[in-house]
């Protein structure tokens, strides 16, 4: 299996997301009982590790991938710090870990070459996250994605797969929360780059959603 293939992760969709948080907290009803935050969180210092491929069959080795291979799964963790629009919470530091799975479901990423054919693809993925705050707190999330290749179409690096180069656009939903963030909703969508080198950073745009009665 390609390298391009394992290298390629995380971290989306805008729209529909965007438009079903918004019309959520637009509600009357849901603006008197729940107060809302909205924080933005970079993610960087990412390493993926502990490679899966399935399922695992003649063709498709479990450590090593092959043609017979439907996903990759793999174990992610990265360094974060939070941001807030306002000072209702402090939240700053923090670390997020999560266990994304990239299905070969491929489509054309738009990047090809000088005579057209495409050279590079996207790919959905899925994963499951937890960011863990200084003091101990913890938002649990689920979200979906994409993942596509991000080669300027004259140097080739795409070799058909979704890079390095590559960029991840992704929704996600929270499920969950401990400490100061116990009985949170909302979501967030996440845009990342991964570069050739191995270094990716993400960008996510969060709005946390919590009862009346919750205190900081």
């Amino acid at each position: 299996m390609p390298a391009n293939f394992v290298l390629s992760r995380l971290n989306v969709w805008h729209l529909g997301l965007t438009t079903l948080l918004f019309a959520f907290m637009c509600s009357p009803a849901t603006a008197l009982a729940q107060q809302q935050v909205h924080v933005e969180t970079t993610v960087t210092d990412i390493t993926d590790s502990n490679f899966g491929y399935g399922p695992a069959s003649a063709t498709c080795d479990a450590a090593s991938g092959g043609p017979g291979c439907k996903f990759v799964s793999f174990d992610f963790r990265g360094t974060c710090k939070t941001v807030q629009e306002v000072d209702t919470f402090e939240v700053s530091e923090c670390t997020v870990s999560g266990t994304p799975t990239i299905l070969f479901l491929f489509s054309p990423s738009g990047a090809h070459d000088q005579t057209g054919l495409s050279t590079g693809v996207c790919a959905p993925f899925t994963a499951s996250l937890t960011t863990t705050y200084e003091d101990g707190s913890t938002l649990n999330a689920n979200d979906q994605g994409e993942v596509c290749c991000a080669d300027d179409a004259t140097d080739g690096l795409c070799k058909g797969g979704f890079g390095p180069p590559f960029v991840t656009h992704e929704s996600w939903i929270i499920t969950g929360g401990t400490g100061r963030f116990k009985g949170v909703k909302g979501g967030a969508v996440e845009t990342g780059a991964g570069y050739a080198g191995g270094s990716e950073i993400a960008q996510q745009e969060q709005v946390w959603i919590f009862p009346k009665s919750s205190k900081p």
